[in-house]
């Protein structure tokens, strides 16, 4: 089941993400496009293949069936004839005429997924554990600190730079991965159950965070809250066992 959300106010321009895949192993068989600029949000029963979908479009799953493109923007700029979508992960049956197979990894994907714990390095700082995410987009020394300082006032959360995990609340630590998982200026966000590790008092104030933040972005959205749903997606996809 999928329906529009057609007060989000934002105008996807175009197909951003596409994805096929099936693992017959987990009965999971998903199609799925999402527009440029676009929240989609999976919903669905659990074992429907939600968060093997984001495993495999994050790539730490690659199906022996499977394609995972990224379009390049339907803008005026002047692109070369017959150019194609970057290729992610394409496999088995889904290889097209003289196809190679591909499986890029994680971190060349331009494709960061925050999960429902936050996952700090406990030994790093507030501002340490933003600038690991920089450094993974190669920027290092100076400039990453700064960035990591800008990303956090942002959230903020620039007073606590200085602080480590242990000294963090739940909802606090939620923005320091917040703050990591954007640092790289990723192409597509993924998220699973932002909201599940959070209080009552901090769900709501990451969310709306999150609704800021994502604005522009292309992000997937796993959820079992209708009110997370709700507030940060433009459009719901079901999945259904």
């Amino acid at each position: 089941m999928e329906h529009e959300d057609t007060a989000a106010g934002r105008r996807p321009d175009g197909v951003h993400l596409r994805a096929e895949f099936s693992v017959p192993e987990r009965g999971v068989s998903v199609s799925l496009a999402v527009r440029r600029g676009e929240t989609l949000a999976l919903t669905g029963p659990n074992g429907s293949g939600k968060s093997t979908t984001l495993a495999v479009l994050a790539g730490l799953l690659v199906p022996a069936h499977a394609r995972v493109e990224l379009h390049p923007p339907a803008d005026a700029t002047p692109r070369p004839a017959g150019e194609r979508p970057r290729l992610l992960t394409a496999s088995g049956a889904l290889l097209r005429e003289g196809e190679r197979p591909v499986a890029l990894p994680p971190h060349r994907r331009a494709i960061t997924l925050l999960m429902q714990e936050p996952r700090l390095f406990p030994h790093m700082t507030a501002a340490g554990n933003v600038a690991f995410g920089l450094r993974n987009a190669g920027i290092t020394g100076a400039e990453a600190r700064e960035r990591a300082h800008a990303l956090l006032g942002e959230l903020g959360i620039a007073h606590l730079s200085r602080m480590r995990p242990a000294s963090l609340s739940g909802g606090q630590k939620a923005r320091v991965a917040i703050a990591r998982a954007l640092a790289s200026d990723p192409e597509v966000v993924l998220l699973d159950e932002p909201g599940a590790a959070l209080d009552r008092q901090s769900a709501p104030l990451v969310r709306g965070l999150l609704a800021e933040l994502l604005a522009d972005r292309t992000c997937v959205l796993v959820s079992h809250s209708p009110e997370e749903v709700e507030a940060l997606a433009d459009r719901e996809h079901r999945l259904d066992e």
